[in-house]
């Protein structure tokens, strides 16, 4: 168990070198440059989002669509970077221990909001072998795998993926000047698929509804032996 003291330590520290955003995509290993503002929906700040929100689709800005897609084929190996806002600390503070979620949905309309129950699970990372993703994801610059679905349609998607950071996620709180509850870094990346693929997921799961301040709790400073990641499975499996 972590004292109250270290706890607090933890806690202040990541008021100063926490946030977290997503900078660029690579394809099979192929550097697409940096995407803000450009392939990445980029948020206007590095500041996480917390539920009840709209903004738990693509965060803030997510609605406004960016003029370029990341190319790349069903069955592709997908990469994102996320980096500090302090680029001289960890990609994110070590203590933000918590699942990295990957969801894909078609292109909504042009104009319309990615939220509702548009979004499917296509990669999960949670706590496993006694480690959460989250010391990976610094050990390796900020970078985190997944693999298109080979049977995806050809078409333009958004691929989302978040960081759920538990390490205040102990218990709730209303007071303005501390809240808690569990933080979410989310950013979502246009993407034109090309391929053979005939199917569209359909897991209609919509993340600014299904999940709440209450549902998301954990506390990672108790011992426990299991954590399942919230949202549907990963879809096919």
């Amino acid at each position: 168990m972590v004292s109250s003291q270290i706890f607090l330590a933890l806690c202040l520290s990541a008021v100063v070198s926490a946030h977290t955003q997503m900078i660029k995509v690579f394809v099979n290993g192929e550097d697409q440059g940096d995407g803000r503002s450009k392939y990445i929906r980029s948020p206007d700040s590095f500041n996480p989002v917390r539920p009840p929100s709209p903004y738990l689709a693509c965060n803030v800005k997510g609605d406004n669509a960016v003029p370029s897609f990341v190319k790349a084929a069903a069955g592709n190996n997908i990469t994102y970077q996320w980096f500090n806002n302090f680029p001289a600390e960890p990609v994110i503070n070590p203590n933000h221990n918590g699942p990295i979620l990957t969801y894909i949905a078609p292109m909504p309309p042009h104009g319309a909001s990615p939220s509702g129950p548009i979004w499917s699970k296509i990669g999960q990372e949670g706590f496993e072998g006694g480690e959460w993703p989250v010391a990976k994801l610094i050990d390796r610059d900020g970078k985190v795998d997944f693999s298109l679905p080979e049977w995806l349609s050809q078409g333009e998607y958004l691929v989302r993926q978040e960081i759920i950071a538990l390490h205040q996620a102990d218990h709730l709180s209303d007071d303005p000047a501390n809240p808690r509850g569990a933080e979410f870094y989310v950013t979502c990346v246009q993407f034109n698929i090309t391929g053979s693929g005939t199917k569209v997921p359909d897991q209609n799961f919509d993340p600014a509804t299904a999940y709440t301040r209450e549902n998301t709790l954990f506390n990672i400073w108790e011992p426990f032996d299991s954590y399942t990641p919230p949202g549907p499975p990963v879809i096919g499996s």
